[in-house]
């Protein structure tokens, strides 16, 4: 039996209808013909218009610790000495989410904690002793190919304008990357190129490299274009998830279709906003792995033939480099960054609460988390292609450490369910549902999962090898996995 066939060995009746989160201006998109009769994730459609603006001066504050009593230095120069070392190489997993003394070894500092090896024959849950911090995860791709830069004048990313225009006239042009039929409405300039900017789009077909050149504009006002990607993420990204993700997939189709729903409706304030940042994150992320082209009356002079058939995008319009760098900048800067920032915070709050109750929001963003590496990967390796790249990856530091993020947040999520199996428990049980906080809605979602999970049990165990690493399922199976460890990237 093929995956395709297997993935969906769960029930026609037990499969999950997307949940949009709809706005005035977008349209609802039916279900698939063969999804027309599929239990559907609630009656409501989200929306993200009324959801907060990515600025840090939100209070996502989840505990109030200003009346928790502080601990004084250490009276034992022992102790300081233990306590400035853990500092240094961070205090392990396990230590951290157990409020224990993370003792190093005095032999192997950065190795299996003593704490760790106290418990390591006992009845304690066989973890792996892992100094991770969730901060420190990356969640999208940041830098640019050798070679492949479309311009240095944002290298130390400061979101500057342009300064060296060509003229005075402003043209407004309409580009899309074909996910929402909405274009996105951007005010460019003709500016003067300078040294390190890039005049021409390459590709290599049959092993031959080939380029165009394109017309030298540029995004007139950096402030203004975030202020619109922002705008087209609140009211776009439905299009986004229900163009990208496979409504045949029930496992991944499901999951996003239950956090779309529960961000407006089935948990508390702080874990919506918390859900609410993940999807827009995620959307931004697939708005950086794809080429924008530019739709509409103003082209800017460029030749509706000038992509080739060997090229990428055949007839088809694309934008300026320097456009293109602008538009990552704007991403990253604008947007990426400030989300990243709140949602590992947020998400290290929730986890370190050690709270049952938590357990559900912590899922459901840990696993948008882990498949947006995993399709981030596969855009890697794809890209690396398109250009006739020798490595398989083409930035191969930044994969190693995209997945090295997915293992941190892994590590916590499986620290955090204590070692229990949530995906295996009874969730027919009384006890199960009421530690965990969960509705009706929320418990059939889970027996579902349950059933899909057991079913592709040994699927799972292939795809679960490095050498997949760029499946979709390569991470989030691992959330289902009993004596998960940590896994390498496979750069063969």
């Amino acid at each position: 039996m093929t995956y395709s066939q297997q993935r969906n060995s769960i029930p026609t009746d037990q499969s999950v209808s997307p949940a949009g989160f709809l706005t005035e201006n977008s349209v609802a998109m039916p279900p698939a013909p063969h999804m027309a009769q599929q239990h559907t994730l609630g009656k409501m459609s989200p929306s993200w218009d009324d959801t907060p603006s990515d600025c840090p001066l939100i209070d996502f504050s989840i505990d109030d610790d200003s009346n928790r009593p502080k601990r004084g230095p250490f009276k034992d120069p022992t102790d300081r000495a233990q306590t400035a070392q853990t500092r240094k190489d961070n205090a392990c997993v396990r230590c951290k989410m157990q409020r224990t003394r993370c003792i190093p070894d005095p032999f192997d500092p950065r190795g299996v904690c003593l704490t760790c090896k106290k418990v390591a024959n006992t009845r304690v849950v066989h973890l792996p002793c892992l100094r991770y911090k969730i901060p420190d995860a990356r969640l999208f791709r940041e830098g640019y190919v050798v070679d492949l830069i479309w311009s240095r004048r944002w290298e130390s990313m400061e979101m500057t304008d342009v300064s060296t225009w060509a003229d005075s006239a402003i043209r407004c042009i309409k580009i899309t990357q074909d996910y929402s039929p909405n274009p996105i409405t951007l005010r460019v300039r003709k500016f003067i190129p300078v040294q390190g900017d890039s005049l021409s789009r390459k590709w290599k077909h049959g092993g031959i490299s080939k380029s165009v050149t394109l017309p030298p504009y540029a995004i007139e006002s950096l402030k203004e274009a975030g202020r619109a990607y922002r705008d087209y993420i609140s009211k776009e990204g439905t299009q986004f998830f229900m163009s990208i993700l496979d409504k045949d997939d029930h496992l991944i189709f499901q999951t996003y279709s239950m956090a779309i729903n529960a961000s407006k409706n089935h948990m508390s304030e702080q874990e919506r906003i918390l859900l609410n940042m993940v999807l827009r994150l995620w959307v931004a992320v697939r708005m950086l792995c794809k080429s924008e082209r530019i739709v509409g009356e103003d082209r800017l002079g460029i030749p509706l033939d000038l992509m080739d058939h060997s090229s990428p995008m055949p007839n088809k319009t694309p934008i300026p480099p320097v456009m293109g760098a602008q538009i990552e900048l704007v991403l990253m800067q604008g947007i990426l960054n400030p989300l990243r920032t709140m949602i590992l915070e947020q998400l290290q709050k929730l986890i370190l609460a050690n709270k049952p109750q938590n357990w559900f929001c912590i899922y459901l963003c840990t696993f948008i988390l882990l498949h947006n590496a995993s399709l981030i990967t596969k855009q890697d390796i794809a890209y690396a292609q398109k250009h006739g790249l020798k490595t398989k990856f083409a930035m191969t530091d930044m994969v190693a450490e995209l997945h090295m993020g997915a293992n941190v947040l892994l590590a916590y999520y499986h620290y955090c369910c204590k070692g229990h199996h949530p995906f295996a428990l009874d969730w027919n049980a009384e006890e199960s549902v009421s530690m965990a906080a969960l509705d009706p809605y929320q418990v059939k979602f889970i027996q579902k999962t349950s059933l899909h999970v057991q079913a592709n049990e040994y699927l799972y165990r292939e795809i679960r090898k490095p050498s997949s690493c760029d499946h979709e399922h390569y991470f989030v199976s691992q959330l289902f996995e009993r004596d998960w460890e940590p896994r390498g990237t496979d750069e063969r």
